[in-house]
C-alpha cells in the first residue's frame, strides 16, 4: 500500500479530508462523492496519507485489551448541562461543550476553535477555524456527515504557535494527535481535545435521501436541514428540520433513526471508538435519565489532566452532577461494539488491512452472517442515488420510512410554500 488508494478500493474512506490537509505535494483532490482522487503525475508515495488515514487504522494509542480500547483512561465522569438556556436551546444535547470553548476562549486559554454551520444539501461541509468573535449560534449544532478537517490542517501548520481547541469524533481525534505529535513544530500541549461520543457517521447520500423525501418535485426547494433541532418544541433528542428559504419543517426522528444502518460508513463497523478514548474530555447524549432536561444534558468524561484543568476553570457556568463511568458507558450501550472487532477481523481476511491492531479475538465465524446483513444494507445506502425511487420504495416495504409521515411532510410543505406566497 502506498496510498490511499487503498482506502478508497475497499470504501473505508471516511470523507474526512486529513489526507488532503497533509499531503506535502498537493497531489490529493475529492470528487463529486466526496472521494479522494490520487494525481499520480505529483504523487512523491511518501505514504503519509495512508499513514495518517482513520480509514485503514484505529490511531487508538490507549489500551491493549478490547475493554482497555473502548472504555480509556478515566479520571472522573459526570452529567450535566449549560447555565445558559440559548446554549441549552441551540445545542445539539447539553451545551458542555460550548461553554468549554466559548469559557476557555473568553479567558484567553486558547487562540481559536474548530466548528462547521454549512448543513447544506450534499455538499463538502467543512470545520472551520473561529475566534470568540466570529462566534455563531449555528456553530453549535452537528453534522452526521463527516466534515473535512482539511482546513483546519492547512492552519495549525501555518499558524504552529497559537492555541486550539479541536472537537471530533474519536476516528478524526486520533488521526490528528497522531499526525501532530508526528510533527516537529507542532506541540500537542496547545491543543485542547474534545471528543464526541459517536456510534457511527453517515455518507453524503442520506442527505440526498432527505432532498427526496422533502419533495424536490414540490414548489419550495429545500436548502438545508439539521439532523437534530430542537425547534417547534422538538425537545432533545431533536427530530428533523428540513430547511428552507422561508420556514422550517420537522420531521420526526424516528424517520433517522430507521435508515442508520443503510447510511452509515462502512468503516463504521470496525470501529470500537465509541467513547473518545484519545481526548482530553468526551462528552455524549446523556441517556442515564438521571439530571436530565427536556432541552438536553450530556455525559461528561475527563481523561486528562489538560481536560480536568479545562472542566475547573468552566465550573461555575455549568451545572455538574458526577456520576460513576460505568453507568454512562451502559447508557451508551458501548457492549455493541465488541462485535465490531470480530467484523474488522473477517475485513481482515480478505483485504489484509488490521484496523484493530494488537488486539486478539477468537473464532469469527458466528459473526459473518450477520456482517454480510450489515454489508448488504450500506451497499443499499451506496447505490441509493442511482435508484432513488426503486430505494425509497424498499425502505418503505421493510417498515424503514413512513409512507404517511411523508405525505404530511409534502402537505406541510406546500401549505407552508404557498403561505408564504400569499404573504
Amino acid at each position: 500500500m502506498n496510498n490511499i488508494n487503498e482506502t478508497t478500493k475497499n470504501n473505508v474512506c471516511l470523507s474526512c479530508g486529513i489526507c488532503l490537509g497533509i499531503c506535502p505535494t498537493q497531489s490529493i483532490k475529492f470528487d463529486k462523492e466526496l472521494k479522494p482522487i490520487i494525481d499520480s503525475s505529483t504523487c512523491s508515495s511518501c505514504r503519509q496519507c495512508l499513514e495518517f488515514c482513520p480509514g485503514v487504522q484505529s490511531n487508538v494509542t490507549y489500551g491493549k485489551t478490547l475493554e482497555e480500547r473502548t472504555n480509556g483512561p478515566v479520571i472522573s465522569s459526570f452529567v450535566g448541562r449549560s447555565g445558559n438556556r440559548e446554549y441549552l436551546k441551540n445545542s445539539v444535547s447539553g451545551g458542555i461543550a460550548t461553554e468549554l470553548i466559548n469559557g476557555l476562549l473568553e479567558l484567553g486559554k486558547y487562540d481559536f476553535a474548530i466548528g462547521v454551520k454549512n448543513r447544506k444539501f450534499n455538499q463538502n461541509n467543512k470545520m472551520q477555524v473561529y475566534t470568540l468573535e466570529d462566534f455563531d449560534a449555528e456553530l453549535q449544532k452537528s453534522v452526521y456527515t463527516m466534515p473535512s478537517f482539511s482546513d483546519v490542517i492547512f492552519y495549525i501548520n501555518n499558524n504552529p504557535q497559537k492555541k486550539g481547541i479541536i472537537i471530533a469524533s474519536g476516528c478524526v481525534i486520533s488521526a490528528l494527535k497522531k499526525y501532530i505529535s508526528s510533527k516537529k513544530n507542532l506541540l500537542q500541549d496547545n491543543y485542547l481535545f474534545i471528543g464526541l461520543f459517536c456510534d457511527c457517521s453517515l455518507n453524503k447520500n442520506i442527505e440526498n435521501y432527505f432532498y427526496n423525501y422533502s419533495g424536490k418535485h414540490l414548489k419550495s426547494n429545500p436548502v438545508g436541514f439539521d439532523f437534530r433541532t430542537k425547534d417547534k418544541q422538538s425537545y432533545w433528542p431533536g427530530n428533523i428540520a428540513i430547511k428552507f428559504t422561508d420556514f422550517n419543517v420537522i420531521i420526526p426522528r424516528e424517520e433517522r433513526y430507521k435508515l442508520v444502518k443503510y447510511f452509515k460508513n462502512k468503516r463504521c463497523l470496525f470501529c470500537l471508538d465509541h467513547m473518545n478514548v484519545n481526548s482530553d474530555i468526551s462528552l455524549g447524549d446523556n441517556y442515564t435519565n438521571l439530571h436530565s432536561d427536556k432541552l438536553g444534558s450530556n455525559s461528561i468524561v475527563v481523561r486528562t489532566d489538560k481536560g480536568k484543568e479545562a472542566l475547573g476553570l468552566i465550573s461555575d457556568r455549568v451545572k455538574l452532577y458526577p456520576l460513576e463511568y460505568s453507568r454512562i458507558v451502559d447508557s451508551q450501550k458501548v457492549s455493541n461494539k465488541y462485535k465490531n472487532l470480530y467484523f474488522s477481523k473477517i475485513f481482515y481476511n480478505k483485504t489484509k488491512i488490521d484496523i484493530n491492531k494488537n488486539i486478539v479475538c477468537q473464532d469469527v465465524s458466528e459473526y459473518r452472517k450477520e456482517y454480510k446483513l450489515m454489508l448488504k444494507n450500506i451497499n443499499s445506502g451506496k447505490n441509493y442515488c442511482r435508484f432513488p425511487g426503486l430505494y425509497e420504495l424498499f425502505f418503505i416495504l421493510k417498515g424503514d420510512s413512513n409512507i404517511k409521515t411523508r405525505i404530511n411532510t409534502h402537505k406541510e410543505i406546500q401549505k407552508m410554500g404557498e403561505n408564504n406566497d400569499s404573504n
